[in-house]
């Protein structure tokens, strides 16, 4: 068993106080959470891209590498509100991009926790700004880290800040269950950061159980990244731990832990036979886009969004089982004459002019600021009169 005394000797050059790193690791985690940590990051270490561990285990390094078209080419412009408000207040800019300012007292600070207290709506825009993103050195690695430590510090004396903060957050009491329940985190890091001193982002990858079966445990990403990182970076962590997921089953996020990608009241489930249907939708809407010719197959899908594509026309017989949007696609006038949709029609902002004669539209359907709406003077009783076969509420 590895000692607390060599925990602590490896971070004692990092960001927490010794004190709070031992009440960290002080927590108890069952055998159970422990198998099957150990059991993720065993397959963790045959992912292509993994470079090495560090010394205790509890830190996985891998390479990573930006997609070219997601790399941001503006240059590099500090937002002037952010700076305005933290000199309105003393502090003078040391490093934006890594999120530092120096008080009135000469001591360095970190942006994110000043503007959580001064600004909350300015701290959003800043964890957000990619143009800090666009400035930072494009040497990176990824950690993925069960230490409680990196936990612990997820949110805490970051160049972020969020609920999740040790010390300020209103749901710090959470780090404790994640700790003891086996909560995974994933950060984005400077090649020369190792010990995660300042980390560019962050994302939690939370054990979630198989509702049918208790004994089934799955990692799955929260949909929240805090910090500045690419689109690849949420890319590169969902496709790793996507290997080890199943393909159908419904998982209920574990116990006592909190979802940040979720409303305060909303239970976090995660149905992964309706993530397959989505998915598939998705790479039909892309043929769609490039007008890719369909396989018969293709032609059945479940939900189309086609929303601002510059879309101009659809395949013919399309069965479209739910929602079909097309808003903001003014160049669209015409749907095929055999398509079918099972629930609600978006046409707003398109240039459509007419209906097929035979569409029975069971749902709702929007047209505002269509040509078709006029025609009818924006009047939803003609309308209906003129399609009958209009089931739900009509939008204008």
């Amino acid at each position: 068993m590895i000692k607390l005394v060599n925990l602590l000797n490896e971070i004692i050059n990092e960001t927490l106080s010794i004190s709070k790193a031992k009440e960290l690791y002080s927590i108890q985690k069952s055998d159970k959470v422990i198998q099957y940590q150990d059991k993720i990051f065993n397959e963790l270490i045959n992912t292509p891209e993994y470079i090495k561990s560090n010394k205790t285990g509890d830190r996985l390094y891998f390479k990573f590498i930006r997609k070219k078209d997601e790399e941001d080419v503006n240059i590099f412009k500090p937002n002037p509100e952010i700076i305005k408000i933290l000199q309105d207040n003393n502090f003078k800019i040391k490093n934006y991009i890594k999120g530092t300012v120096i008080d009135k007292y000469d001591r360095e600070v970190k942006i994110g926790k000043i503007l959580q207290k001064i600004n909350p709506e300015l701290l959003q825009k800043f964890n957000n700004d990619i143009n800090r993103e666009a400035s930072k050195d494009k040497n990176q690695l990824v950690v993925i880290s069960k230490s409680p430590y990196d936990i612990g510090g997820a949110s805490t004396d970051r160049g972020w800040d969020s609920c999740m903060n040790l010390y300020t957050g209103k749901n710090a009491s959470y780090i404790n269950c994640d700790v003891k329940q086996g909560t995974i985190i994933a950060y984005l890091i400077d090649v020369n950061d190792l010990n995660v001193n300042n980390p560019q982002a962050r994302m939690f990858i939370k054990p979630f159980i198989n509702i049918k079966d208790k004994k089934d445990i799955i990692y799955y990403p929260e949909r929240v990244v805090y910090g500045t990182a690419p689109k690849s970076f949420e890319v590169f962590i969902n496709k790793i731990f996507e290997k080890y997921h199943p393909k159908s089953g419904i998982y209920s996020l574990t116990p006592d832990l909190y979802a940040d990608d979720a409303d305060e009241d909303e239970e976090r489930l995660i149905d992964f036979k309706s993530i397959e249907y989505s998915n598939r939708d998705k790479q039909i809407e892309k043929k769609i886009i490039k007008n890719i010719p369909l396989s018969k197959d293709e032609l059945n899908i479940y939900n189309l969004i086609l929303v601002s594509k510059n879309i101009e026309s659809l395949p013919n017989s399309l069965n479209i089982k739910n929602i079909l949007s097309l808003f903001n696609n003014p160049k669209f006038k015409y749907l095929p004459d055999d398509i079918k949709i099972g629930g609600n029609l978006w046409l707003s902002d398109t240039g459509i002019e007419d209906l097929p004669k035979d569409l029975i539209i069971k749902g709702d359907i929007s047209l505002n600021n269509t040509p078709l709406a006029k025609k009818y003077n924006n009047n939803p009783n003609e309308i209906r009169k003129a399609y009958s076969n209009i089931k739900g509420r009509i939008y204008i």
